[in-house]
């Protein structure tokens, strides 16, 4: 069995990190303790993950020091000696941490080792930490509808902080659909031929109907709301405007950002203009709404991959511009954190693995960007059988020559 199953199926908060550090695995328990989905964890470095805390209260992992890391790398048992784990809300909550070793020719997945996590039964992290989905609003708009339904990355339905159990796949499409069609709204016969083109339609409207009930048993009986088109004697289908949804809310803030002329991300706000700051925290805040891809797992039908990878390419001219801007203003691990994200999203993309060896080389990140290079070099021998370009083995060479801080 391999370890991230592992992690996987265990009910207390469990993650395993690969040899360089980098967090490959996270269950649901653990994202609520850290407040960051698998998504987002998966791909960062341990100590920008881990909150653990020794008896004098300071955090135990960092960049510069984690005891976990260097117990793997000198192949000795991990002894994690923990006193607590700080909460977002400032509180440090009394933990245990028991850490499990994979050897190195079972190493599948790339996980190294394997941490469990014990809460004591009475210091769970408050409701307003742990419950509800990832906040992705700008500070000081109101609050987004309870009602929230994410499609980007992980699908999930949630009411009144309440993540709401959805059994079938296809009310993810539907809902897609409704939100990808906006104020116009959809019409039943659109959505059937859409799901169900080879189906009899009242076979299809059927099975519609049966779907449009789940929605409204999870989001409430008003979610969905009838658009009458006198003009056109039709009638349509759209989400009812208290259903807050990431991809809208992505999509809008795109529309906000990029001139629609230029929506192929050639040409972006500028960031040297004046008010760069707030348009550097709108840019983040875009980048924060896309968790992951649109359907993420591939369980949707094939209508729906122009629309993934238009969105997946509006995220990648995002993070384009996201990451010279925080480098020139010194925020070098920030931008890491982005250039990780992206290299996940495309790891075939040359610019983003570029800019990552780069920031490796500034920090001194050896073991970092030796692991980086080794899977590039991989995927590119796998994927398109050639091998990394004179720039990158350039900057390899730079960040594996720097002056090393253990990472």
């Amino acid at each position: 069995m391999r370890a991230t199953q592992v992690v996987q199926w265990t009910s207390s908060p469990s993650l395993a990190i690969a040899a360089d550090g980098c967090v490959v695995a996270t269950n649901d328990a653990c994202d609520r303790l850290t407040g960051l989905p698998s998504q987002v964890a998966t791909g960062l470095h341990c100590w920008e993950v881990v909150k653990a805390t020794d008896a004098s209260g300071a955090l135990v992992c960092s960049p510069t020091d984690c005891r976990t890391l260097e117990a793997l790398g000198e192949g000795d048992a991990l002894d994690l000696q923990w006193s607590g784990w700080l909460l977002g809300c400032g509180a440090v909550a009394s933990i245990r941490a028991t850490a499990i070793a994979v050897p190195p020719e079972e190493r599948a997945d790339r996980a190294a080792a394997v941490i469990f996590l014990n809460l004591d039964s009475d210091a769970s992290p408050p409701a307003s930490s742990s419950a509800g989905p990832p906040e992705a609003h700008p500070p000081g708009e109101p609050h987004p509808s309870p009602v929230r339904v994410l499609l980007l990355g992980s699908p999930e339905c949630w009411n009144d902080g309440q993540r709401q159990p959805v059994r079938r796949r296809r009310v993810f499409e539907v809902l897609t659909l409704l939100a990808l069609a906006g104020d116009a709204g959809c019409t039943r016969e659109a959505i059937v031929d859409t799901l169900w083109p080879d189906a009899p339609r009242g076979n299809g409207r059927q099975h519609l109907r049966v779907l449009l009930h789940g929605i409204r048993r999870a989001l409430g009986a008003d979610s969905i709301a009838t658009v009458h088109q006198h003009s056109a004697g039709e009638e349509r289908l759209r989400l009812s405007p208290h259903v807050w949804v990431d991809l809208t809310a992505f999509e809008a803030s795109v529309g906000a950002l990029v001139p629609p002329a230029t929506q192929s991300g050639a040409c972006f706000v500028d960031l040297d203009a004046t008010g760069a700051d707030d348009a550097m925290g709108r840019l983040e805040e875009a980048v924060a709404l896309y968790r992951g891809g649109l359907d993420e797992f591939g369980t949707f039908g094939e209508w729906v991959v122009p629309h993934r990878e238009r969105l997946r390419a509006h995220f990648l001219a995002l993070v384009a511009e996201v990451i010279p801007a925080l480098a020139r203003s010194g925020r070098i691990e920030d931008a890491i954190g982005y250039c990780r994200r992206a290299v996940e999203t495309d790891p075939l993309a040359e610019p983003f693995q570029l800019a990552l060896m780069t920031a490796y080389a500034h920090l001194g990140w050896r073991t970092a960007a030796l692991a980086q290079y080794r899977d590039y070099r991989r995927t590119l021998a796998q994927e398109l059988q050639i091998e990394p370009s004179v720039a990158v083995t350039r900057a390899f060479r730079q960040a594996t020559a720097s002056p090393s801080l253990s990472r």
